[in-house]
């Protein structure tokens, strides 16, 4: 289902949905005096002027983060599409209507241009003149200019923007950013009045960075502290899970999202954008009178359906987002609070973040015996506040989080829920082949990381080929259909034990007999030849040497069918042992057997090491990666 995103361009400074702390200098002691304290200091704030171009497959999370982010501080952002009309076609059925036509904009000054980025939007942004042209004038005035994703390559770089400069970008495009401009690995890369960045797992970051450039570091601090946002970016982080219980559902994961008005639209937009990438079927409804509401950094959203009609379908999940607007709305919704108590004593999934555990669950006995967390400001209305300080906490069927610097790993944490750990894995990576047939999907490999994909390219793309009812494309190109039935049982203890697929396809491709794994009963359906190129790609991508494996440019490359692939000598595979603890029976194995696993990437090196806990607890804690979120190259 699509859900429409409208912004407008006036807007508050510090809207219902925030709750940021105060500085330790403040002296007024009650909350509703800080609240105002700090609503007195924005508004104290000049106003800047920013404009964010929107076009056909921008990546929806970096533009509402951008201008969500920016609003905050208190800039006057202008929303712009680049096409003929104000509607935008965004990724994974969002859409976005401008405040205005860029050709509206020619004779405006702005402060600052941040370019989102996604594929085609990168390239709409590329073609679009106008654009060109304000930007080229931005530059050429030394005003700041700012891009994330694909942009700073495709758009900045193809512009000439970013000569003698350092910046960064998407992971795929490092080798057409390099011709064009000194390429870092950073998750956001400032030089002079440039500022870049790498996906949807920086874009916060990147927002941030673009207050400061605007603000300076202390309205920096303050915007980021009430987000909720770590201190430190590339630190890991874990799930908390206790009395855990298998999430099921039927076919494909079925979710209701309600919008209010005062929605923080944040959080809206990433729980929405992650579930869909990962097919579950999200639907977006309306507790108000209308299916547009005004969110709380007054970014309009278009609600699928209303709840009176959503009511009538049944849910696997339903899940709140926060906003101090939205939340008193759910809580006064007699329609949406039934529903949540029919999940709850059903023992059906349901969660909530940021202002929803304490102000939409709690009142109505749905955190009863259960343990939650809430955003920081109002946890005192929980009343269990033994878990209050866990990002993300899962209690059996409830989850719940914190806030928007949360919610990503608050939606990843679903994804997990639902499909476990590995399938979970799988299914992401499987979108992350697919991206291949979509052009805008490019910023699909961002969410769950580079070095992961490479970890599990075999056991996720050719296994799940053969579970799935339709052959996925694996480029428009080509239209290569691709429908292979592995001769492989993935519950088998012997593969599982030397590390899945992988190890297999190793020794078959040492042998010659890389082309059995393919089953010749679907004769047509497939190119054998092409087939086993693919699965030479990925035994190259995990080898045990770091070293010999091919950077994320060359992959993309290879995939693309651009260059060839070497395949004169691939050594054997070692990338799952490094970080999954897989051992096989030759005794192969790191540290640790158990299932508990953070994995963790070393700070400036880019390169991933495994950590392996072997706890006795009976607590379990579901461990995930935040830098998996983001994508650094190895």
């Amino acid at each position: 289902m699509a859900l429409l995103i409208r912004h407008v361009t006036t807007h508050s400074v510090l809207p219902l949905g925030s709750f940021p702390k105060l500085s330790s200098k403040a002296r007024i002691p009650t909350r509703n005096r800080r609240f105002f304290a700090v609503r007195a200091s924005s508004m104290a704030s000049p106003s800047k002027k920013v404009l964010v171009p929107v076009a056909n497959g921008t990546e929806p999370m970096e533009a509402v983060i951008t201008i969500d982010v920016l609003r905050r501080a208190g800039a006057d952002v202008t929303v712009a599409s680049v096409e003929k009309q104000l509607q935008v076609d965004a990724a994974h059925a969002v859409k976005i209507v401008a405040d205005a036509l860029i050709s509206d904009c020619s004779n405006t000054v702005f402060d600052l241009i941040a370019l989102p980025g996604g594929m085609p939007g990168a390239t709409n942004f590329k073609n679009s003149t106008v654009l060109e042209n304000i930007v080229k004038k931005q530059a050429a005035d030394g005003r700041p200019y700012a891009a994330v994703c694909a942009s700073p390559a495709v758009a900045l770089g193809s512009w000439g923007l970013l000569k003698g400069l350092k910046a960064t970008c998407y992971p795929s495009f490092m080798e057409q950013l390099k011709s064009c401009a000194t390429a870092v690995e950073s998750r956001v890369q400032k030089d002079g009045i440039v500022v870049t960045s790498r996906g949807p797992g920086t874009t916060m970051e990147f927002a941030v960075a673009l207050v400061e450039q605007l603000y300076g570091k202390e309205k920096a601090i303050e915007v980021s502290e009430a987000l909720v946002m770590r201190s430190n970016h590339g630190d890991e982080y874990i799930l908390r899970e206790l009395n855990p219980m298998q999430w099921t559902y039927n076919n494909l994961p079925q979710v209701l999202l309600p919008i209010a008005n005062g929605t923080e639209e944040m959080e809206a937009v990433m729980i929405i954008d992650i579930l869909r990438r990962a097919k579950a079927n999200v639907v977006v409804a309306s507790v108000e009178d209308t299916l547009e509401i005004l969110a709380s950094r007054k970014v309009k959203l278009v609600a699928d359906m209303h709840l009176d009609k959503a009511a009538k379908l049944s849910y696997d999940l339903i899940v709140l987002p926060g906003g101090l607007g939205g939340a008193q709305a759910f809580a006064k919704s007699e329609k949406l609070v039934n529903m949540l108590k029919q999940q709850k004593d059903s023992n059906r999934p349901y969660g909530a973040i940021c202002a929803s555990p304490a102000l939409v669950l709690e009142p109505h006995g749905l955190l009863k015996g259960k343990k939650a967390t809430a955003f920081p400001a109002i946890c005192d209305k929980l009343s269990d506040k033994s878990e209050i300080e866990n990002r993300v906490i899962v209690d059996g069927n409830l989850i719940t989080s914190r806030g928007p610097g949360t919610s990503m790993e608050f939606a990843l944490a679903i994804v997990e829920k639902f499909y476990g750990r590995e399938t979970a894995i799988q299914r992401l990576m499987l979108a992350f082949v697919n991206l291949w047939t979509s052009e805008c999907e490019t910023s699909l490999r961002v969410s769950f990381g580079y070095w992961v994909w490479l970890a599990d390219f075999l056991d996720t793309f050719l296994l799940l080929l053969s579970k799935r009812s339709e052959p996925p494309q694996l480029y428009k190109r080509q239209k290569l259909m691709m429908q292979c039935k592995l001769e492989v049982d993935r519950s088998s203890e012997e593969l599982v034990h030397v590390g899945g697929f992988q190890l297999k396809a190793w020794k078959l491709y040492e042998k010659g007999e890389l082309a059995s794994l393919v089953d010749t009963l679907m004769n047509g359906s497939y190119d054998v030849e092409e087939v086993c190129r693919y699965m030479k790609i990925g035994l190259c991508c995990t080898q045990d040497k770091p070293k010999l494996r091919p950077s994320m440019s060359k992959v993309v490359q290879m995939l693309m069918g651009e260059i060839d692939v070497n395949d004169t000598k691939i050594s054997r595979p070692g990338l799952l042992y490094e970080l999954m603890g897989i051992k096989d029976k030759k005794g192969h194995r790191n540290s640790s057997d158990t299932m508990n696993t953070t994995f963790s990437e070393s700070s400036g090196s880019g390169k991933p090491e495994a950590s392996f806990s072997s706890s006795g607890m009976t607590t379990s804690y579901a461990a995930m990666t935040f830098n998996s979120i983001y994508d650094r190259s190895n």
